[in-house]
């Protein structure tokens, strides 16, 4: 018996309806469309592609014109050739032949068109010129390039040729000039001949316009005469073709007198005469002058600007005369000012007043943005500096180089000036070192000093040697009574130095004003490496000027002092964990004389150096004793 096999099968939409995912090699026909399918297991009946195309299956062909034409299998289709093509089928290759382009002229080609009448539409009409794509047609827009046109052969014209854009290699414009386009090889427009001719012949109006010092002009046309005559002292004369302008009469320079070497020359009062002035001099480098000079603008020179006083050499002032002083002296009641800001604009007057007060010179330097992390070296506002090197041994009264020597002078003139105040009168020189706050912020500075003096003594050389000075001394005053008249001086108070503590104080707003330690005279203690024999805090030469003051303070010491011939001493020192007060003599006995023992009780303590016994008695024990014996009181107490 034999076997029947049927594959699946069900027409195209019933099988897109089902969607069936057939098992893999599993066949699925289209029963109307006679296409088939092979499942894979896995993929739907709509997402798997089609085994055979069936019976529709074919090519489609589309033309130039973008529309298709479907041959199905077993169809035939037919390749025509147009015009001047042909087709050819041998085996499975088709030929297709067009016309030989050689012949044919091309948008990019070389060619010469020769013995060619009319326009271009019949140029492509003749034979071998036939239109064809990739060829210039009549109504293509090409570009003719490297096209050489031949007009000039037996037959040949060229009619209707129009010409747009030539370059100005070909074609002359008004804009590129006839006159730099001197060649054989240019055609100039129209607008470029007039162009020319106007520049040659003047324009509309030909001829030549002559204008005078008045700036009026006169044209003189082609085959006209001017006349140019001449003014007072000017007459003319024409010569073949030179004119010549001769100058006579009032007009003429009769005579240079002065003349030397370098002299310039002015107009005298004889205003036909020159004078050299000996007083202006140019040598080529240098311009001269004696006098004054009057400049309504700047004056302005590379080298040095100067008169027989002084000389202005880049940016330094000098005299010229020997050994000549240079003055700086402002007009009137003004000022001198140096430095970087004017008096007037800087901080002055929140320390002194208004800038008017200074009558003199200024001198003013201000930084108002320093940052004192960014410093890397000390920062002065002037400096006054005088050196000195001496050449010989010398014990001459006159050596007294000083930097700087400041000075107040009033002449009272038999006039009284009675004011009280200490701050009042002449005052040699007011220094202050100031800080202020103008913040809301609480700030903190640990020290303004308004004087730093030192006397130095200094050693920066290796090689040198010792130096010895007898008194250095870092400040000293001296007051000067000098006197070579006849009246008398009278000093009732004569101060070296005096100390008034917050002595100018402007108790406005609303803060308040607090010095904690307030020192007439501070001595620090020696913080150098120098061995110092003996350090006084005060000293004075004269053993009859007495001392005057209020309580005295005398600190601690760690022992005794050092006693020495013609001196004594008086010390406090601690005893029993109690600051007692003591003297000390010559021999270098040493008494306390404040008489208290740890106890509280009055005592007397002596030490005697010379015998080396030391004396401590109570003395209130021992005037109780007494008391005791005589029945007597002795001791009051208060």
């Amino acid at each position: 018996m034999a076997t029947k096999i049927q594959l699946r099968r069900d027409t195209a939409s019933d099988w897109t309806s089902t969607n069936p995912t057939m098992a893999a090699g599993e066949f699925g026909w289209e029963s109307d469309t006679n296409r088939f399918k092979i499942g894979d297991g896995s993929t739907a009946w709509t997402s798997l592609g089609y085994a055979s195309e069936g019976d529709t299956a074919g090519i489609t062909f589309v033309g130039d014109d973008s529309t298709g034409t479907l041959v199905n299998q077993n169809e035939t289709f037919k390749v025509a050739g147009g015009t001047n093509i042909t087709t050819a089928v041998s085996g499975d290759t088709l030929t297709v032949t067009g016309p030989d382009l050689s012949s044919y002229i091309t948008a990019s080609s070389s060619d010469t068109l020769t013995n060619k009448a009319g326009n271009i539409s019949q140029w492509t009409n003749d034979s071998g010129y036939t239109t064809n794509t990739g060829t210039v047609t009549a109504s293509s827009s090409d570009t003719f390039t490297n096209k050489t046109i031949d007009a000039n052969g037996t037959g040949n014209s060229i009619t209707n040729l129009d010409i747009d854009n030539m370059t100005a290699a070909v074609i002359v414009t008004a804009a590129d000039t006839i006159g730099s386009n001197n060649n054989d090889t240019t055609i100039p427009t129209s607008a470029a001949v007039k162009a020319y001719a106007d520049s040659v012949g003047g324009g509309s109006a030909t001829g030549l316009t002559f204008v005078g010092d008045d700036s009026s002009g006169t044209l003189i046309s082609d085959g006209e005469t001017v006349k140019i005559a001449g003014g007072t002292g000017i007459t003319t004369a024409m010569s073949g073709d030179t004119m010549t302008i001769t100058a006579s009469g009032g007009g003429t320079i009769t005579a240079l007198n002065n003349q030397a070497e370098n002299r310039l020359t002015t107009i005298g009062s004889t205003t036909t005469e020159l004078d050299g002035e000996a007083n202006l001099t140019f040598d080529g480098s240098t311009l001269a002058i004696t006098g004054a000079i009057t400049a309504s603008t700047d004056i302005t020179a590379t080298g040095t600007i100067g008169n027989d006083a002084i000389s202005l050499t880049d940016n330094l002032i000098s005299t010229n005369r020997s050994n000549d002083n240079l003055y700086i002296q402002a007009n009137g009641t003004g000022r001198v000012n140096t430095g970087n800001v004017k008096l007037e604009d800087a901080g002055w007057s929140d320390l002194f007043g208004n800038a008017s007060r200074v009558k003199g010179t200024a001198m003013v330097y201000e930084d108002l943005s320093v940052n004192p992390n960014d410093l890397t070296d000390r920062e002065y506002g002037h400096a006054i500096y005088m050196g000195t090197k001496i050449t010989a041994d010398s014990s001459n009264l006159n050596f007294r180089p000083r930097a700087v020597v400041i000075g107040s002078h009033v002449e009272l003139d038999g006039f009284d000036y009675t004011n009280t105040s200490n701050y009042r009168g002449p005052l040699g020189a007011q220094i202050l070192g100031a800080v202020s706050n103008g913040t809301s912020t609480d700030v903190t500075i640990n020290t303004v000093r308004a004087v730093e003096s030192s006397a130095a003594v200094l050693d920066f050389s290796g090689t040198s040697g010792d130096i010895t000075v007898v008194n250095a001394i870092g400040n000293m005053c001296g007051n000067y009574h000098e006197r070579d008249g006849t009246g008398d001086i009278n000093v009732t108070n004569d101060y070296g130095f005096k100390f008034a503590p917050d002595s100018y104080n402007a108790a406005g707003g609303t803060g308040a004003t607090t010095i904690t330690n307030s020192y007439a005279f501070h001595c620090q203690a020696n913080g150098g490496d120098a061995t110092t024999t003996n350090a006084y805090a005060f000293y004075s030469e004269d053993a009859t000027a007495s001392s005057r003051m209020g309580a005295i303070r005398l600190d601690n010491q760690s022992g005794d002092p050092t006693h020495g011939a013609d001196f004594s001493w008086i010390f406090a020192k601690d005893e029993a964990s109690s600051s007692e007060v003591f003297v000390k003599d010559e021999a270098g006995n040493v008494t306390k004389i404040s008489p208290h023992n740890a106890a509280g009780d009055w005592e007397y303590y002596s030490k005697n150096t010379v015998t080396g016994k030391t004396v401590r008695v109570n003395m209130e024990a021992m005037i109780r004793d007494i008391e005791g014996l005589t029945g007597n009181t002795y001791i009051e107490s208060e």
